[in-house]
């Protein structure tokens, strides 16, 4: 009797290691497809649309004959479409605590982005100079946390065993 509850003690241990390695694996798979879906997916269509208004603002050059077509492109181009961008950023749905803290220095980044584009609206509809300084300010700081951002993410990748160019 005393060998039959110990064989049944044993094959429910064996069992019960066996099905906490099933849950880790669909963990991990649930990590890995979380991440590929979030960068194969998210990531690429968020940075080729910004990449696209980012391309808009740098191509414009200032001149006072040319205000009034920057401040109608950043007024009616470059704002709402970044604004856009940044409030789909913002809607995105991420369950892994992980890909969320990532997520969130990008956003900062596109936050200092939007920041930047709308006092450069306000320096040249204002003249005022101290909002040219902030621009950049904020312009530097956006690529400070995309840098961060592309970092953390590779970081992750490798953490998890995902690879990630």
């Amino acid at each position: 009797m005393k060998k039959n509850i110990l064989a049944i003690l044993l094959l429910c241990i064996v069992m019960l290691c066996g099905c906490t390695d099933d849950v880790k694996n669909e963990h991990d798979t649930e990590t890995v497809n979380e991440i590929l879906n979030y960068v194969n997916i998210n990531i690429k269509d968020f940075q080729n649309i910004e990449s696209r208004i980012i391309k808009r603002y740098n191509d414009m050059e200032y001149d006072i004959d040319n205000e009034n077509e920057i401040i109608d492109a950043l007024k009616n181009e470059i704002l709402p479409e970044y604004k856009e961008h940044f409030e789909n950023l913002s809607n995105v749905a991420i369950k892994n605590d992980e890909i969320k803290e990532i997520h969130s220095i990008y956003l900062q980044s596109a936050k200092y982005q939007l920041e930047a584009f709308e006092l450069y609206l306000s320096y040249i509809e204002n003249k005022n100079y101290s909002d040219l300084k902030s621009v950049n300010s904020k312009i530097n700081s956006s690529n400070e946390y995309f840098k961060l951002f592309k970092k953390s993410l590779v970081e992750f990748a490798d953490k998890h065993e995902i690879p990630y160019n």
